[in-house]
């Protein structure tokens, strides 16, 4: 993040709305994959926290506000910690079934 903070503060129209009452359009959908993609390999290569990295890519190469991104990367982390623990909680009660019975 210490990296891309210069980069924010150079975009001084990052945060000038584009339309009143407007979302922007969704550019190239292969181009978030790709992005994703990288983002993932990153991940996993140095465990860094995947907000950190989609968060300014989305500023500077989507175009989106910094609040949109961090929403985005919030929502998505949210949903993802639900999902993770509910399947935890099923995976030990599956567990725990097949060795006490």
């Amino acid at each position: 993040m210490m990296t891309t903070r210069p980069l924010l503060m150079l975009d001084r129209h990052h945060d000038r709305p584009r339309h009143p009452g407007t979302l922007p359009a969704m550019s190239n959908p292969l181009l978030y994959a790709f992005f994703g993609l990288i983002v993932g390999a990153l991940v996993g290569l140095t465990g860094v926290g995947g907000g950190s990295l989609m968060t300014p890519i989305l500023v500077l190469v989507f175009g989106q506000s910094p609040a949109v991104a961090v929403g985005t990367d919030l929502m998505f982390s949210a949903a993802t910690k639900l999902v993770a623990t509910a399947s935890f909680g099923f995976s030990r009660r599956s567990i725990g079934a097949s060795w006490g019975g």
